[in-house]
């Protein structure tokens, strides 16, 4: 959990681990844990780029042996739906604020090993 526009607020970033972000999230209404939020946004998002691949000529051959970073952004309804905003092909988090990289440790080299082959280790499946 990245929430990367807190560069866009005159504010210091207080960027929460992802366990406090969890188990506040869960805490705050426990009928609709973020297990299940997360779990309808990879839903979301495995349709989103199967219709895509559908579209594209190639994509679903090239997809297994290709890499690429994607930013996706959601918004949640009042029930906790989520929503998707946009998918870009170029994710901001490392260079849309001088922070993240010190608040995430790592977070450059695992966006990085996911893009070269032979790593698949933090590649996640949808």
């Amino acid at each position: 959990v990245a929430l990367t526009a807190m560069h866009l607020v005159d504010a210091a970033p207080a960027y929460p681990a992802t366990s406090a972000f969890i188990d506040a999230f869960d805490a705050e209404d426990p009928s609709k844990p973020w297990a299940g939020v997360l779990a309808a946004a990879r839903e979301t998002l495995r349709e989103v780029f199967s219709a895509a691949a559908a579209q594209h000529a190639g994509f679903a051959a090239a997809s297994a042996r290709g890499r690429a970073a994607y930013g996706c952004d959601f918004i949640l309804t009042e029930d906790r739906t989520p929503l998707l905003l946009e998918v870009t092909f170029a994710p901001a988090p490392l260079w849309s604020s001088d922070a993240m990289p010190e608040t995430i440790p790592g977070v450059a080299d695992d966006i990085f090993r996911t893009l070269y082959f032979g790593d698949g280790a933090n590649v996640t499946r949808c």
